[in-house]
């Protein structure tokens, strides 16, 4: 397993420019998110549903002007 991390930033355009959005995966095979703005959030999801996720983000993108 690679040991990379991403680091996601909020836009500068809205309140939300504090927030950041951290993915990785862990030795369990869990993929985990976590989201950094007034607390912190952890998400841990299995690639099952990884992929669900990655599948309705690209959904949703499209809808995007």
């Amino acid at each position: 397993m690679e040991n990379t991390r991403l680091l996601f930033l909020g836009t500068l355009e809205n309140d939300f420019n504090e927030t950041s959005l951290e993915l990785f995966a862990t030795e369990s095979n869990v993929l985990r998110i976590i989201v950094e703005g007034d607390g912190i959030q952890l998400i841990d999801l299995s690639k099952q549903t990884a992929i669900r996720l990655s599948k309705e983000l690209k959904k949703q993108i499209a809808l995007l002007d």
